[in-house]
Order: structure tokens, then sequence, then C-alpha cells
């Protein structure tokens, strides 16, 4: 299992192994940020500081496996 969500403009992301990378896109494509984890760790927080809207998260995981989440920013 993985869960990705923003609030009070935080983004909070955990799975069930590494998270290696989590890129932002807008929903038009547009890569927004990319997050690399200074501490291999299953969760990640990071400040979102960006617009209200749908974000798509790409998260790549240390096994390989990549997990597309949808974002909403309220």
């Amino acid at each position: 299992g993985l869960s990705a969500f923003i609030n009070q403009r935080k983004l909070y992301a955990a799975a069930g192994d590494t998270i290696v990378s989590i890129d932002v896109y807008e929903v038009n494509g547009k890569l927004v940020k990319s997050y690399q984890p200074s501490v291999k760790a299953k969760s990640f927080e990071d400040d979102f500081l960006f617009a209200q809207g749908i974000y798509f998260a790409k998260i790549k995981l240390e096994n390989g496996s990549i997990v597309t989440q949808k974002l909403m920013n309220k």
C-alpha cells in the first residue's frame, strides 16, 4: 500500500517500501517539482507551496515499482 496527499501546504507520502523519489506534475503533464528524500525511509514530508488544484505524483520505490497517485491541493 501507498498513500500520498497534500495537507496544509505540505506533501505527505507513505509506502510499504523505501521511497526513492517523487515527481509532481500538473494535470497538463508539466513537471512541477522533483523531491529526492535525503534519508532512506518509507515515509516522506516536505513543503508544497503551489497553487490549489489537482496534481499527480509519480512515486518511485526502491523495489523498482512506480506508483502514480492523484493529489488535491485545497
